[in-house]
C-alpha cells in the first residue's frame, strides 16, 4: 500500500497504532475502534494480531524492516515497469507486441516481464506463471505462425516473427 497513489493519501500510513493511541489520549480525542479489525477472517488481522508479534519476537524491528524492504520494493517495481513500457514503446506495433529478435535480445529477467506484461494485457488480469514461459517463447519460430500456451487461458502467438499475446475465447 502506498502512502500517495493518484489522488489517495494515506498520512498515517507510516503511524503505528501505539502512536496514534497515544496522540489521542494526550489529546482528550475519542476514537472509535472498528469491529472487523478483530475478525480472523480477514487475512489482513491474521498478519496484524499473529504474524507480525511474531516477527517482532524474533526481531524488534521486523515490521520496520518489513516496511523499509516494501518501500524499496514498489520503487524497484516503478524502474522494471519504465523499462518494460520502454521496450514494448520501441516496437512499431506499439505496447502489444514486440518483435521476438528485440524479446531474444533482451535480459532474461526483463524478457520475462515483458512475456507477462503483455499475458497480463491479453487477459485484462494477472496471470499467474505466464513469465517463466519467456525462453520457450524466443525459441518459436520465427516464419509463419507459432504459438504456444502461457496458461490462464492466454496463448503467446508469433506470427512472421511478431510476438502477441491473445486469448484464444475472446
Amino acid at each position: 500500500m502506498r502512502a500517495h497513489d493518484g489522488s489517495l493519501a494515506r498520512p498515517l500510513l507510516d503511524t503505528t497504532r501505539e502512536e496514534t493511541t497515544a496522540y489521542c489520549e494526550e489529546r482528550g480525542l475519542l476514537w472509535r475502534e472498528d469491529r472487523s479489525n478483530l475478525d480472523p477472517a480477514f487475512a489482513r488481522n491474521r498478519i496484524r494480531h499473529g504474524l507480525l508479534p511474531e516477527l517482532e519476537r524474533v526481531h524488534p524491528a521486523a515490521a520496520a524492516n518489513v516496511l523499509r524492504t516494501a518501500e524499496l520494493l514498489r520503487s524497484e517495481a516503478e524502474l522494471l515497469d519504465a523499462a518494460v513500457d520502454d521496450a514494448l514503446a520501441a516496437e512499431p506495433g506499439g505496447r502489444n507486441t514486440i518483435e521476438l529478435e528485440r524479446l531474444a535480445e533482451l535480459h532474461p529477467a526483463l524478457r520475462r516481464l515483458v512475456v507477462q506484461r503483455l499475458a497480463d494485457a491479453a487477459a485484462g488480469r494477472p496471470v499467474a506463471g505466464a513469465a517463466r514461459h519467456a525462453e520457450q517463447v524466443v525459441t518459436l519460430r520465427r516464419t509463419g505462425v507459432a504459438m504456444l500456451d502461457l496458461g490462464g487461458g492466454v496463448r503467446a502467438v508469433v506470427d512472421r516473427g511478431v510476438l502477441r499475446a491473445e486469448r484464444p475465447d475472446a
